[in-house]
Order: structure tokens, then sequence, then C-alpha cells
């Protein structure tokens, strides 16, 4: 169910290079055998992308600045092990930047945020090519928020409503296990 929001818009984004909290990891040249340096790796990089074994992690936030003059954040970054099992290759902030202000700003700018499937739908497809996971996942973290905003409640409640699910009465577990009742203590 979507309820009517305040037909809010994204007026502009911004686009704001940053740093991860780690970093990326080249895991075919660790698993080849790469000396640990301690916090570093000594040889060469063996998967496409990687300047170094092991290399500060980049990022790219995303803030859309809605109608009503509020500026919501998504962030986008790549996973560890970039390259590696299928995943995309390493995060290149300059080229994502470019990517996204070509691909993906025309598409946001005067967007309506009242519904977060609507906003996804139409502002993270680009014709038969695939966006990178970072792109979609910062970009869908954004509008998730300017929903959420537009709305006057939780993101937790719109991926509730939108996706038809019930919203939870109580806190969520985390890290438990199916019928895992055991308390952790915490002071010992």
């Amino acid at each position: 169910m979507v309820l009517a929001g305040n037909n809010l818009t994204v007026s502009d984004v911004l686009l704001v290079p940053a740093q991860g909290a780690f970093f990326y990891d080249d895991q075919l040249a660790i698993r080849q055998g790469a000396a640990s340096d301690g916090f570093t790796y000594q040889g060469k990089p063996r998967t496409p992308g990687f300047t170094a074994i092991r290399m500060p992690a980049e990022a790219l936030s995303v803030g859309l600045k809605l109608s009503d003059g509020v500026i919501v954040w998504g962030d986008m970054m790549s996973v560890q092990y970039a390259g590696a099992g299928g995943r995309d290759p390493v995060f290149d902030a300059k080229a994502i930047m470019d990517l996204t202000r070509r691909a993906v700003v025309p598409r946001l700018k005067g967007l309506p945020v009242d519904s977060f499937l609507d906003a996804c739908s139409a502002s993270l497809t680009a014709g038969s090519v695939r966006l990178p996971l970072a792109v979609s996942y910062g970009v869908s973290q954004a509008l998730l928020l300017a929903t959420a905003h537009s709305h006057r409640c939780t993101m937790a409640e719109i991926i509730c409503r939108e996706f038809d699910l019930p919203v939870p009465d109580s806190a969520v577990p985390l890290y438990a296990q199916s019928g895992d009742q055991r308390q952790i203590n915490v002071d010992k």
C-alpha cells in the first residue's frame, strides 16, 4: 500500500567523493601467496583495477536535494574483495561519478519521491546495461530516505508498506539464531 506523500521531488543531486571505512584487498593476489607485511601486502596486484594488493576503499556519497530544501544521503562503495567471485570491479570513485552524472542524475532531477519502488524503477535503469551495484545501492539508499522523509515515517515503514509486509511491533533480534532464546552476558 502506497500512501500519499507531500509531492516532493528531487531538485538537485550532489556527488561527493569519500573514503570507505576499510580497504579493498586483491583476493587473487592474496590467494596466490602475496606476503603480508604487517598491514599491507608485498607484490603486484593480480585483479584488474587494483593498483596495489591492499588499497584504501573509495566511496561516493550521493545527496538528493528535495523540493522542500532537505538533503538526504546515500553511499556508494564496493565490497572488500572487489573483482572476485563475480563481484563488480574495484570501485573507482571518479569513474563512478562520471557514470552517475551521465546515466543517473538526469533521471533523478525532477523525480517524485512519494513511492520508493517507482523512484528506483525510474532512476536506476539504463536500458539493457546494468548499473554497477554500488550505484544502485547508494542511490536507492538515498531514495528510500527521501520517500521516508516525504511520508514522515521511518525507512522500515516504507519498506513494509511498499512490499506489503507487516510493520514489526517489537524490536527485531539481531545476530540471533532461529529459536535461540539465550541471552548474551556482556559483563563477563
